[in-house]
C-alpha cells in the first residue's frame, strides 16, 4: 500500500450532498447495533455506539452506489491494490448532540463471518456542514497518520481506508452530524 487512507476534501457539492440526504431520509430509521447485522447476537450497546441508522439498498440507489464505487475504485488503484468486487451495504448515520452520539473504537471487517467475502475498504462521506455540529471528530488509531481534522469535517469530503483499521467517532456535543458510510467487499482475505 502507498498510503493508509485516501481523501478528497469537499469533493461533493452542496446540491449533491443535499440530494443524498433527502434520499437517505426516506429509509426507515433504526437504532445502531454492534456486531454483524446478520448475526443473531448483534445488540444495542449505547456505551459503544449511539446513533441512528438508515440502511440504503445499493440496488435501489444507483446514483449513491456509483459515487461510492467510483471513489473506492480510484482509492484502490492509487493506494491499496486489493481484490474488490462490489458495494454491499450503505449506511446513512445520524449522530445527535442531544444524545452525545458516538461510535467507540471498532473495525469494519468481521473476520468470522460465514460469507465467502470480506469487507476490504471503508468509505465515509461527510454530509453535514461543520457549522451544524460540534465534536463528532473521526479518528483512526493513533499509530496511523491522521487525515487533517478540518478537511475531514468539510461537507462533501470523502475518505477511503482499509476496513480492518480501527477507528472511532467522538461524541457529538452540539447539533447533528450526518454521514454516509459504506464498505466494499472482495473475496476472503488470504
Amino acid at each position: 500500500m502507498k498510503a493508509i487512507w485516501q481523501m478528497w476534501a469537499g469533493e461533493l457539492d452542496r446540491a449533491t450532498v443535499e440530494a443524498i440526504v433527502k434520499e437517505c431520509e426516506t429509509y426507515e430509521p433504526v437504532t445502531a447495533r454492534i456486531g454483524h447485522q446478520s448475526d443473531m447476537e448483534s445488540k444495542e450497546d449505547l456505551t459503544v455506539r449511539r446513533s441512528e441508522l438508515r440502511w440504503v439498498s445499493p440496488n435501489s440507489s444507483p446514483t449513491i452506489q456509483k459515487i461510492i464505487w467510483d471513489y473506492v475504485s480510484s482509492a484502490n488503484r492509487a493506494a491499496f491494490g486489493l481484490d474488490i468486487t462490489n458495494v454491499w451495504d450503505i449506511q446513512f448515520t445520524t449522530y445527535k448532540g442531544t444524545e452525545e452520539g458516538h461510535y467507540n473504537w471498532h473495525h469494519d471487517t468481521f473476520w468470522g463471518n460465514p460469507s465467502s467475502y470480506d469487507r476490504k475498504l471503508s468509505i465515509i462521506i461527510q454530509l453535514s456542514d461543520p457549522s451544524e455540529y460540534e465534536g463528532g471528530e473521526f479518528e483512526l488509531e493513533p499509530q496511523y497518520e491522521a487525515p487533517d481534522k478540518d478537511l475531514l469535517k468539510k461537507q462533501g469530503t470523502i475518505l477511503v481506508f482499509p476496513s480492518p483499521i480501527r477507528h472511532r467517532v467522538l461524541p457529538v456535543t452540539k447539533g447533528i452530524r450526518k454521514s454516509l458510510v459504506s464498505w466494499v467487499e472482495g473475496p476472503k482475505w488470504r
